[in-house]
């Protein structure tokens, strides 16, 4: 038998075995005790919090011969043929593969079948704010008024790009974070199902990793549990997560607190080079400033915390989060700055006098954010990919993706082990002499690699033995760039080569091998060349 992630192994089956969203599950419990069920749920919320999970089990629940108290028995033949997922009356619609005004044509034209074997017909429709307007308008009318016998359950993790008429017509559920509290009971029991050998700071540590998701939470349990037989320990955990260590933090604060500006940055380089992610080092630094805070009351830390908290955000939406990080603290923590030498070097502008040192260091330093302000990921994106399709070839992105299978022998490498981690949930879809583009699921995984790109082209470099400037994007994006490209050929327009500002090499040499008029024929060959014969239709 193949074997099953620990997430898919420890999916709850009754409402009793959900983790956290206490107030969602006795409304849904109640509805069916009071039967009161509406029509059309709309459940939302971040990633990985019970979404799906809670619609399966209302939508078994519903349908359970013997519920009591709106739980499932577990016991009648309609509970068994739930929790075998072969029933034709449980429907689950990926509207991230399943998007279009067809597949709800499709849908509307069953919806009036009465169920097979069930009291409930039930349409899961997962990650809706996929659809497009036109499916959503197609879904309107049999969302507002459908038969007794039919229940709709959409999910989502972006209510704002839901239709507002859509909203008005579902029951909301808001579903949170999880806490900490209701995670680690439901991971100490898959720990001792499973038989983990693992102490408690690191499931504490790996709680604090997932931040509130617990199929995240379960997924890096499973990881980690490959890693060794042997105890596994705080420090494993941040070692895999590519977060820094607490005494990596503890030196990181000491610094602060000593206005000791060349160790603060020699500090933030070893760990961005590292790979460890700086948000989550400024996150951690917050923390433990906190609990500084609360033991020594101190307005001054007070201060700090709420300078990295504006930080963090100013990071979250930087390409160089690394400056911001440094800069901010030099400039609005560290006083008594010390000059940079990265900063000062060979410039000899400086006086000598130390007030003008600290007038020339904070005016660098502005400029520099005044700068990285100018940067953003639309940017970054729309220069990559426009030149990432200049020269695109196949042969070059068939041996990047054959060499991508030696990811995980990265997995747990020191220097490069988050990076390889991230990226193993990647896929290289177009490649050229000088660029890489690669795809992920989630917009998170996109912006994340993105700002860390200069230490992925590093790791790029180790891995394949040829350096790439590399940009991310949302599968969705994806999508939506290949059709771009195809429309373009189909108007006898290329790409030129746009100047990559992020980039100081000098790459004005590559050829714009795409532009110029370009035959039907052409057109086709290229196209199918690049994407596929199957994924192109040239109108």
């Amino acid at each position: 038998m193949s074997y099953k992630a620990l997430y898919r192994k420890y999916r709850p089956k009754k409402f009793d075995e959900v983790a956290g969203q206490h107030t969602i599950v006795q409304i849904l419990k109640n509805s069916i005790v009071l039967n009161k069920i509406s029509h059309a749920y709309l459940f939302y919320g971040p990633r990985g919090t019970g979404k799906t999970s809670i619609a399966k089990i209302f939508a078994k629940t519903i349908n359970c011969e013997n519920n009591k108290n709106g739980i499932s028995c577990e016991k009648c033949l309609k509970c068994i043929e739930n929790n075998s997922n072969d029933i034709v009356d449980i429907i689950e619609i990926d509207a991230a593969s399943n998007n279009g005004v067809d597949e709800i044509r499709e849908l509307k034209s069953k919806v009036n079948l009465v169920p097979s074997s069930m009291k409930y017909k039930v349409y899961i429709i997962d990650e809706v704010h996929m659809l497009s307007i036109g499916a959503f308008n197609a879904l309107l009318k049999t969302l507002e008024e459908p038969p007794e016998h039919v229940i709709f359950i959409l999910a989502t993790t972006e209510l704002h790009k839901v239709p507002k008429t859509i909203i008005s017509r579902c029951q909301l559920m808001k579903f949170e974070k999880i806490s900490d509290k209701d995670m680690l009971i439901t991971l100490k029991k898959v720990i001792d199902s499973e038989g983990i050998n693992i102490n408690d700071d690191a499931i504490k540590e790996i709680i604090r990793c997932s931040d509130g998701g617990m199929r995240d939470c379960l997924s890096l349990l499973d990881k980690i549990s490959l890693y060794s037989n042997d105890l596994i320990t705080k420090e494993i955990v941040q070692n895999i997560c590519g977060n820094a260590s607490d005494s990596d933090i503890l030196e990181l604060y000491n610094d602060i607190k000593n206005n000791d500006s060349f160790a603060i940055v020699d500090k933030i380089d070893e760990l961005f080079f590292k790979g460890i992610d700086l948000i989550t080092v400024a996150n951690d630094l917050i923390e433990l400033l906190k609990n500084e805070m609360l033991n020594n009351n101190n307005t001054y830390i007070c201060s700090i915390i709420l300078i990295l908290s504006d930080v963090v955000d100013k990071m979250k939406h930087s390409i160089n989060p690394r400056i911001v990080f440094e800069a901010s603290i030099l400039k609005n923590i560290s006083r008594e700055i010390i000059l940079d030498s990265k900063i000062s070097k060979n410039d000899d502008k400086i006086q000598k006098n130390e007030d003008n040192k600290l007038d020339y260091v904070e005016k660098n330093i502005s400029d520099v954010n005044d700068n990285i302000n100018t940067l953003d990921q639309n940017e970054f994106k729309m220069i990559r990919v426009n030149n990432s399709f200049v020269g695109a070839d196949k042969g070059l992105l068939k041996n990047v993706q054959s060499k991508w299978q030696e990811l995980s022998k990265f997995t747990f490498d020191a220097s490069y082990g988050s990076i390889a981690s991230n990226l193993m949930d990647g896929i290289p879809v177009l490649c050229s002499k000088d660029y890489l583009l690669i795809t992920f699921k989630y917009n998170s995984f996109v912006e994340k690699n993105n700002n860390n790109f200069i230490n992925i082209q590093k790791f790029i470099n180790k891995l394949l033995g040829k350096t790439y400037k590399i940009v991310c994007l949302t599968t969705e994006e994806w999508n939506e760039k290949k059709k771009e490209y195809i429309i373009k050929l189909g108007k006898n327009e290329g790409y030129e080569l746009i100047k990559d500002s992020y980039d100081t090499s000098n790459n004005s040499n590559i050829k714009n091998l795409n532009s110029g008029n370009t035959s039907n024929d052409k057109l086709t060959s290229i196209s199918e060349d690049l994407f596929g014969r199957e994924n192109i239709i040239i109108k």
